[in-house]
């Protein structure tokens, strides 16, 4: 398989302090990888430095031939999509103008979402939470990207809808359209989204407790 992404001991954090310590980290074409960990041990933290966002302090982050100090836009432009945790829509538009502002046919994400259809004139505002999710993904999903990093699918949503969301990413992530997912989940959704190639290497702190785990060839 393709490596898309690969971490090597990459340490990030906020005003000169380390969140997370040394991540080695792997994702080839195909596979969904599942960050754990409670509230605050540094799995957006992780996202953001992998994305481009927030810039290591140490290490190195390597994706489609770009450096860990390649910003954000320059990675998307190389087909990275990052669907953040705050559900990013244009409150003021509607769902159909927010998918044409990224560019992407509004066919092929309702076709993803059949539930879009009804709503899709309505103002990004006024959708509802899984109606705004899914409208993230799908606009993430229509660009056909390369990686997908995926912060909190399931925050606050309802199982359906949840359901719907990870069908979304398996299919995403089939050997037919080779997506590696990255995916920062709630405990309770993250066994159905893991896949028997799953894998975690890393070490994530908050304050005084460490997170450590791994997991190479095995199901979550």
């Amino acid at each position: 398989m393709t490596v898309i992404l690969e971490a090597e001991k990459l340490s990030a954090g906020y005003m000169g302090r380390s969140v997370i310590h040394e991540v080695d980290l792997r994702v080839e074409g195909g596979e969904v990888v599942c960050l754990l960990g409670s509230n605050g041990v540094g799995k957006t933290t992780t996202l953001l430095a992998l994305s481009g966002e927030l810039r290591p302090m140490e290490g190195n982050v390597s994706f489609a031939g770009l450096g860990a100090k390649a910003p954000l836009h320059r990675r998307a432009r190389r087909g990275l999509s990052y669907v953040t945790e705050e559900r990013s829509v244009f409150k003021g538009l509607s769902a159909r103008e927010n998918l044409r502002c990224a560019g992407v046919s509004v066919k092929e994400v309702t076709a993803l979402f059949p539930e879009l259809d009804k709503c899709i004139d309505t103002k990004g505002g006024l959708l509802s939470g899984g109606e705004q999710q899914m409208l993230t993904l799908g606009r993430a999903l229509a660009r056909h990207p390369s990686l997908l990093l995926a912060d909190e699918l399931s925050l606050g949503l309802a199982p359906l809808v949840v359901d719907r969301l990870i069908a979304a990413v398996r299919t995403a992530a089939s050997p037919t359209e080779p997506a590696p997912t990255m995916a920062t989940v709630s405990p309770g959704f993250t066994w159905p989204l893991s896949t028997p190639t799953s894998k975690l290497v890393g070490r994530m702190s908050a304050r005084n407790r460490t997170c450590s785990s791994v997991s190479d060839g095995g199901t979550l």
